[in-house]
């Protein structure tokens, strides 16, 4: 069985404030939560947030 992790949005505020602030661990710590239970993939949706996500 394929499991697919999720819930890595721009709409929780978590996620949103971690992209605003540039923050990636509690991204990380989202994502290593979601393969510890057993996710082989994690689908990330920053939506809308696209171009405030780039890094220079």
């Amino acid at each position: 069985m394929l499991i697919i992790g999720e819930n890595i949005s721009v709409i929780r505020s978590k996620v949103s404030q971690a992209i605003k602030e540039r923050d990636i661990q509690p991204i990380l710590e989202m994502a290593k939560a979601q393969t510890d239970a057993g996710a082989h993939y994690i689908d990330i949706n920053i939506g809308p947030a696209t171009k405030m996500a780039r890094i220079s």
